[in-house]
């Protein structure tokens, strides 16, 4: 596992922080992945990114990228409370 601290907590108060924690946690708790990357960084809308990868081979560029996980600043709310939908499984992303 691998920790990019950059920030991204800094300036959020300890309630979010703790959610923040909390989510992080059930996201590692079910990670199935070779290498686990976690980056807190100073972006507006994304204050944790949780990368999974997965060795095809020797080579890291034949790794795959089997969990990606964004947790926002602000909490999404919805309709009935907090919008718990989880970020798209890295199947359902678009390809470049």
């Amino acid at each position: 596992m691998t920790v990019f601290d950059e920030g991204g907590l800094d300036e959020l108060d300890e309630e979010r922080r703790a959610e923040i924690r909390d989510e992080l946690a059930g996201v590692l708790t079910h990670a199935e992945a070779d290498r686990v990357i976690i980056r807190a960084a100073r972006d507006e809308k994304t204050a944790v990114t949780v990368v999974g990868r997965s060795g095809a081979g020797d080579s890291s560029d034949e790794d795959s990228v089997g969990l990606w996980h964004e947790i926002p600043r602000i909490r999404r709310w919805a309709r009935g409370g907090v919008d718990a939908r989880p970020s798209p499984r890295a199947d359902q992303l678009p390809e470049n």
